[in-house]
């Protein structure tokens, strides 16, 4: 008797088994993702480090970005199986460095190398992530409240380990005719170059927005040489990626298509950065300006995150049930919490409508690029913002020095540095200068609007549709085949 288990059965077998330790992963990552911002206040105490606020998520977000075209070409050229536990690893590692960090700047070395990894993960299993963001700051302000901040990126480890047991034991995948190629042959093809022209522009902008009018005037030959540097080496990149065609590290072949993928990038830069100036600017001024617990802080953001979660899923189910996702974009943008992983989640859904099957890989890599860079960005402006908005604010209350030594102090330190006459119009004034930051986050999507505004209308059905139609046409020729085998 001949085996009845049809390839298509293995498949959905092999399918289900790797569901559970990609999910585990993703969970990890969006936990990591959202521990940090609530534990920042409490590190920054530790550190004398409120000048680095932005550069804790901003290390994580250059890295991100960089690695997501590059995962996307590891995982094609080499075993599937080993890439994601090497990215894994790598995350492993960044989390370790974390963990025992003896400085704010070994921390945020910590992060450029566990933002390395995500450039694997992010995008799958989108309800593993929605629990994380939702236990993840409670976690987080738990930790540093209760036992140390530290325990955020320890307890990466051992989940880590146990994803990564389960994932070797569980999921087994069929090599690609893509990595049987000489490893010369691989290697040629990875776009280095382009690699190190994209991070090198980003971290430039990301030093002037930090440096700019804080530990340099904004016309110092340091500012204008980075924001120079920036200009030529992105110019640099955009005439390599359209030299390197199919090779290069975003093909130019991906915004040829229609109109919509270089308008759903250039949206989705406007929303999710600024949105990160509310993730991590938020905790501060719960445990900052309110003097919150970090646990506390952490069950006052539930707000923001479970509106958040219930949107992405309720809008999701909602285009997949009408089809048209334009005006369900359009109108995320005129909202703030709900609208941003509204439109977050829809841009995804939006991008894979837009193009042709082959092309949608590429063109979700291409947008957690776009949406990765536009969180260090804002990361970076948003700390720009603050801690010049604290200089002067301050500055009309107290003296220069004491300005100073708050700003180089921690978030919660504040009351150990003045008198308890002066207190409360610190206080104020701190609040003004963090409440001053969320005017980014008020005004960047009013662009995204606009620009959504120009975007083709695609309905999501008539991709749906055609997919539909090609699997009930390759199942018919495969039934034709077995047929006739069997005459």
């Amino acid at each position: 008797m001949e085996p009845t288990t049809t390839t298509s059965d293995s498949d959905a077998s092999n399918s289900s088994s790797s569901t559970y330790p990609i999910c585990l992963c993703t969970f990890l990552v969006g936990l990591d993702f959202n521990l940090i911002a609530t534990a920042i206040p409490v590190i920054t105490s530790e550190f004398n480090s409120t000048r680095d606020i932005g550069w804790y998520g901003a290390a994580f977000m250059v890295s991100m970005c960089a690695s997501q075209p590059l995962a996307g070409k590891m995982y094609t050229l080499f075993p599937k199986k080993m890439a994601y536990l090497s990215y894994l690893l790598l995350f492993e590692v960044g989390s370790l460095v974390c963990a025992l960090a003896p400085s704010s700047r070994a921390l945020i070395a910590g992060r450029a190398i566990a933002g390395f990894e995500t450039g694997v993960w992010t995008g799958v299993m989108g309800s593993s992530f929605s629990i994380a963001s939702i236990v993840g700051p409670v976690i987080a302000g738990g930790f540093a409240q209760n036992v140390t901040w530290r325990w955020c990126f320890w307890i990466n480890l051992p989940i880590g380990g146990a994803a990564a047991v389960v994932f070797f034991a569980l999921v087994h995948l069929r090599p690609a005719p893509t990595e049987f190629p000489p490893l010369k042959n691989k290697l040629g093809s990875i776009d280095g170059l382009g690699l190190v022209l994209f991070a090198g522009s980003i971290t430039m902008l990301l030093l002037a927005l930090q440096w700019g009018g804080i530990e340099y005037a904004w016309s110092s030959s340091v500012v204008v040489g980075l924001l120079v540097g920036f200009g030529v080496v992105f110019i640099l990149f955009v005439f390599w990626t359209v030299r390197q065609k199919e090779e290069a590290l975003i093909p130019p072949r991906l915004f040829t298509v229609n109109r919509n993928p270089a308008l759903l990038c250039a949206a989705a830069f406007f929303v999710n950065g600024p949105f990160q100036v509310i993730i991590y600017w938020l905790p501060v001024w719960f445990q900052g300006v309110l003097s919150a617990s970090p646990t506390k802080s952490g069950i006052d953001f539930f707000p923001t995150v479970i509106s958040d979660v219930l949107a992405a899923f309720i809008g999701a189910g909602i285009v997949t049930q009408l089809g048209w996702w334009n005006p369900f974009l359009i109108f995320a943008e005129i909202l703030g919490g709900v609208g941003y992983s509204l439109a977050s989640n829809l841009s995804h859904l939006a991008m894979q409508a837009s193009l042709p099957q082959d092309l949608v890989p590429l063109g979700s890599s291409t947008l957690l690029a776009v949406i990765s860079t536009s969180c260090a960005i804002f990361a970076a402006i948003g700390q720009a913002v603050f801690q010049r908005q604290l200089q002067v604010n301050l500055g009309k209350v107290v003296s220069s020095e004491v300005v100073e030594r708050i700003i180089d102090s921690g978030v919660t330190d504040v009351d150990q540095i003045v008198g308890a006459n002066m207190l409360r119009r610190v206080i104020d004034k701190y609040s003004e200068s963090v409440t001053n930051t969320f005017y980014i986050p008020a005004v960047a999507p009013v662009l995204s609007f606009f620009l959504l505004l120009g975007c083709k209308w695609i309905s999501v059905k008539s991709k749906q549709s055609a997919t539909t139609a090609r699997k009930e046409k390759d199942d018919a020729e495969k039934g034709q085949t077995h047929n006739r085998g069997r005459r």
